[in-house]
Order: structure tokens, then C-alpha cells, then sequence
């Protein structure tokens, strides 16, 4: 992934690496609790015209977890701080699931230091699904256990009650999660971001696994309908990772967009 750096953010040490050596730049935003190193191929794709930044996101592996729980705003702040400090004017993007998040938030921040050339979104996360009536009585069902549990006799007859009711509730990711980036995760999966996808001026591609069971292929298509220099690519075999499991073409995609031959 290039040379290792460091920089050092109002949440604590943020490391990012600076590979290839193009007089243009790309920035890899990173999807939810992956590691940089998922995202190899693609930056070594497009090395031979940009240099690449790919800062790992705090709490990501090899990165401080934050000092305190970050909004998807603080996030952006983060990136815009390092870009601001590397003096980057102008570069493409590439974004993956929670990189997306980030990514509508920094391309609408006012006085971002950076303007993004091209984007890629890659089974971005960013809007809040409606809820079924079956996942809302869970989560009212959830609730009212909790604070029945909560209760100062429950809590000293079934003292490890609680944290079993949450060990059971909530996605992989946040069963995952440290006790930190779970209140950074619920933060980020609660703040609908459709009303950013307008402000997006540059060119877009859409790209996304039909299989995906984390971020359904509908919302592709919302992103779509909203910014105006946009299309999607459907790659049929894939769920979340498309770059993994249909690595050739997505790989042949990227370049083009991005202009390398």
C-alpha cells in the first residue's frame, strides 16, 4: 500500500499511506472496519496517473480509535484536515460502503479544501431503509427489555442480563464493534444522507453487487436518480466486495473511468 505516514487529528493518530507517483491524486475511502490492504488492486490500478492517499478512517485497524464517538461530519473533517495538510486542490475518489458516507458529507462541506474531479461509489451506504413493521416491534420489544432489565432489582438478580440482550441484538458489524465504535456506527447508520446526493457535481459511477444483502441494489438507483452526471454498473455474481469477487471487470471499469488506458 506505499509509504506509511501519519497524521495526527483532533481524535487522535490517523495513519494513511501514499502510493504511486502520478502527477494527479486518487483518495481510497475505506468501507466500515476494513482494512486498507482489501483495497490493493485498486490502487495499484491506478498508480501509473495518480498518486494515491488512502487514510485508514479511525478505529479501522491501523488507526487510534477515536477519543470520542465521531459523527460521519467528524469523519469528513478528518479527511478534509489531511488533504488540507497534503495541499490536494483536486482528485478522484473512490469510495467503498461507510466510505461513501464520508465521501457525501466532505463533497458537500462548506470550504472543503478539495474538489473532487470523478467518483467512484461503490456499494455506498448512506441512506436509512424504512422499517418493516416486524423490525420496528423487535426494536420496541429490544427497548422494553432493556429498560426492564435496567430495573435496580433485575440488575442485581441478573446482573450479565443486559449485556447478553445486546450481544444478541443489532448487525455483525456492530456485534463487532468495540464499545466505542458502536456508538460511532449507531450515530452513522441513524443520519440519512439522501439529501447530500444532489450536491454531487462531478462526474459519478455507481457500481454495485446485486447480491448484496448489506446495501440493497435500490439504492444505487436512488443515487442515481439524484446526481445528475451519473450511471450504474451491475455486477450480477457479486454481494458487497464486486472488486473481489468480479475483480477483472471491475478492475477494467475503474481504469476507464479514470482515464488510464
Amino acid at each position: 500500500m506505499g509509504e506509511e505516514r501519519e497524521f495526527s487529528t483532533r481524535w487522535g493518530k490517523m495513519k494513511y499511506s501514499v502510493s504511486g507517483n502520478g502527477c494527479e491524486y486518487a483518495v481510497m475511502l475505506q468501507g466500515w472496519a476494513t482494512v486498507r490492504a482489501l483495497y490493493g488492486e485498486i490502487s495499484s490500478a491506478v498508480e501509473a496517473r495518480y498518486t494515491v492517499i488512502a487514510p485508514a478512517l479511525h478505529g479501522f485497524g491501523e488507526s487510534d480509535e477515536p477519543i470520542e464517538p465521531m459523527s460521519v461530519s467528524d469523519y469528513a473533517s478528518a479527511v478534509n484536515d489531511l488533504l488540507t495538510y497534503l495541499k490536494i486542490k483536486r482528485a478522484v475518489f473512490f469510495c467503498h460502503s461507510f466510505g461513501g458516507r464520508v465521501f457525501f458529507k466532505l463533497n458537500a462541506m462548506e470550504g472543503r479544501f478539495t474538489e473532487p474531479e470523478k467518483v467512484i461509489l461503490c456499494d455506498v451506504a448512506g441512506i436509512v431503509p424504512r422499517k418493516s413493521l416486524l423490525a420496528r416491534a423487535r426494536i420496541g420489544l429490544f427497548k422494553a427489555g432493556k429498560s426492564f432489565l435496567s430495573l435496580p432489582f433485575m440488575k442485581k438478580a441478573f446482573p450479565s442480563a443486559p449485556e447478553k440482550l445486546r450481544s444478541r441484538s443489532g448487525s455483525d458489524d456492530y456485534r463487532a464493534a468495540s464499545e466505542m465504535m458502536k456508538r460511532v456506527l449507531v450515530m452513522a447508520v441513524n443520519e440519512d444522507l439522501r439529501h447530500l446526493f444532489p450536491t454531487i457535481s462531478c462526474p459519478a459511477l455507481i457500481m454495485w453487487g446485486r447480491q448484496d444483502t448489506a446495501v440493497p441494489l435500490s439504492d444505487a438507483y436512488v443515487i442515481e436518480s439524484s446526481v445528475a452526471d451519473s450511471a450504474v454498473i451491475v455486477f450480477e455474481e457479486s454481494g458487497h466486495f464486486p472488486f473481489l469477487t468480479e475483480k477483472a471487470r471491475f478492475l477494467a471499469v475503474v481504469r476507464s473511468f479514470f482515464g488510464i488506458s
